[in-house]
Parts: C-alpha cells; structure tokens; sequence
C-alpha cells in the first residue's frame, strides 16, 4: 500500500537520525561489568517513553561485540518492531535467537538437523505452540552447548512491552526456562516497565540522571550544524544547551525535535528566541513541527500522516520523529 510503501522507504532516513551520538551511552559499562560477573541471569532496563532505551540498547549489543572486562561474549540479540504484530512475538524472537546462534555456530549439525526437524514438524501441523516449544528447546540445546565449549551467550532484546502483558509473562517465563543452570548465559532487555519482567529479574530504570550528559552530548552535536549557533561565543552556547538539557527532562525525543527546529532558524536572533521561548512539553514541540509542514504540496507527507494517524498511540513520539525527519531543512 502507499502508506507502508512510505514507512518502508523511511526507515533507512528514521535510523539516520537516530544514530548515537559521540561519547554516549558509557554510563552504562560499570553497571554492565558488574551484572555480567555476578550470579544474576536477568537484567531488565526500563524507561518511560523517549528515554533512549533503544539506543541504550544498540550501544550495548555493539560493546558487547568486543572484549568486556577482558571478557568475550556472543550476542543473540532482538528487537520487538511496533509496526508488525506478527513479528513481536515469542515464537518469532526465538527464532531469531536460533538462527543467529546457528550462523555462529556453523558445523553444528546436531543444531541444524533439529531445527530442520521442528519445521518439518509445523509444515504437516500447522501447530504454532508446538513449534515455539520445540524451538525454546532447541535453543536451550544450542546453550548448552556452549557452555561445555566455554562460550559466554547474552540474550538481549528491546521492545518486548509491544506483546501484551501475558504474552510478557509467557515470554520471560520461556527465557527462565530457557537458561536455568547456565552459568555462561544471561538475558538483558530493555522496556518500558513491565510488572511481568520483574520476577527474578534485576531491575534497573533510567532516570533523567543517567541521560543527563548523553542528552547534553546529543545537542551539542546537533546543533553544531547551525551556523547561527557557531556564531555565539562560547559561553552563550553553554548556557543555551544547558537550558534546553534542563527543558528536556530526560527526553531523548523532544531534544531531537528541538534540535530540529533550531537548525531551521534563518537568523542568530531566531535562533536565541526559539532556544528561550521553546516549551518543555513534547506535544506543544510537536504542534510546532508540525507547522512546519506544507502537506498541501508534499503527497508523500500527506500519506505518511494519514499512516501514522491510524497508529498506536503507545508510539506516537517515534511516528512523528518519522515524518519530521522529513523536513527539508
């Protein structure tokens, strides 16, 4: 359809944007160590919406593709999408998780001849309970296999929230099951809070401390495109990104609309008064972007808004971020 046609031709510019920005995230690689030498299996990261916690969490999976603590570690990672229902479930994440383990661990034939056999199974049944049984099995083989090979496995996942809470329950309830007695393997995902994710879990919540700097970091390198703020001397531009850090609230979001708008500023005088008069509530930085917009002469806009109209409003920051990334600056 034209809306998915627009959603999918987006994507690409949507991470664009999205990308970290230099010196952030290190926050977390104390906390990380410490988790990871410790007998906790379970590390739940949660935050409200705009907290970063996807970018938090590709951080992670990257760190963790290098030496930790002068430790090695093999990544199994998925990312619940909010725009595929049929995707952001258990039966698809374990799947993924088997697949990448099968990728890394070629020659495992054991492995293969086990999957092979659990789709073989699903093609005559169609049984789809069964199948995510059989495969949660297989993967716990798959584990246990590298732990006699000495291989430490983290499990990460972000976006589980997108399932209903029982899918939740069932889901972290399968990951238990899943890893109990393996010693070289632990679970790390990142959520808005999930009372269900708490069982046996080690619960850790990003607070507008710990985004603090990273915010800081992200405006400063945003903003360093606009000529009208390399044009303030120095201390003005400290106490102009200090302002907005503290208007932020810890929202990752609304610093990247306002970001945005102030790059769009045509003047140094614009530039300070927008910086000044900006509202620190996401939706009214939401109303002024969406000002911004001539939907009269942009069909692609006018089909991306009408997609994203019909969305759930649990991701209406992310869908707006979509269509403003869109402005031409």
């Amino acid at each position: 359809s034209a809306k998915s046609s627009v959603r999918n031709s987006l994507y690409d510019e949507v991470y664009e944007h999205l990308d970290r920005s230099e010196d952030t995230c290190n926050w977390i690689k104390e906390r990380l160590v410490h988790f990871l030498g410790s007998n906790d299996k379970f590390l739940n990261i949660t935050g409200s919406a705009g907290r970063g916690k996807s970018v938090l969490a590709e951080w992670v999976g990257e760190r963790l593709a290098r030496p930790l603590d002068h430790r090695l570690y093999t990544v199994l990672s998925y990312n619940f999408p909010w725009d595929s229902p049929k995707e952001a479930t258990p039966l698809a994440c374990v799947k993924s998780f088997l697949f990448q383990l099968l990728e890394r661990s070629v020659g495992d034939v054991a492995l293969y001849e086990r999957l092979v056999q659990a789709f073989e199974v699903y093609s005559k049944t169609s049984n789809a309970g069964n199948l995510e049984a059989t495969l949660w099995g297989t993967l716990r083989t798959g584990l246990l296999a590298a732990k006699r090979a000495e291989t430490s496995i983290v499990l990460l996942t972000d976006g589980c929230d997108e399932m209903s809470e029982k899918n939740v329950k069932e889901f972290h309830q399968a990951l238990q099951r899943c890893v109990a007695d393996l010693s070289r393997t632990h679970v790390i995902t990142f959520s808005r809070p999930v009372a269900a994710l708490k069982d046996g879990s080690k619960v850790f919540e990003i607070t507008q401390k710990e985004v603090h700097e990273d915010i800081e970091s992200h405006l400063k390198q945003t903003l360093s495109k606009s000529i009208h703020y390399r044009d303030l001397d120095i201390r003005e531009r400290e106490q102009i990104v200090e302002s907005l850090v503290n208007k932020s609230k810890g929202n990752f979001l609304w610093a990247f609309y306002v970001g945005r708008l102030l790059n769009r500023e045509n003047s140094c005088d614009a530039f300070r008064a927008r910086s000044k008069g900006v509202s620190s509530e996401l939706s009214d930085v939401i109303r002024i972007a969406v000002d911004c917009l001539d939907l009269q002469k942009n069909e692609m806009l006018q089909h991306l808004l009408s997609f994203m109209l019909n969305l759930h409003s649990c991701c209406f920051g992310y869908h707006w971020m979509l269509l403003f990334s869109n402005i031409k600056k």
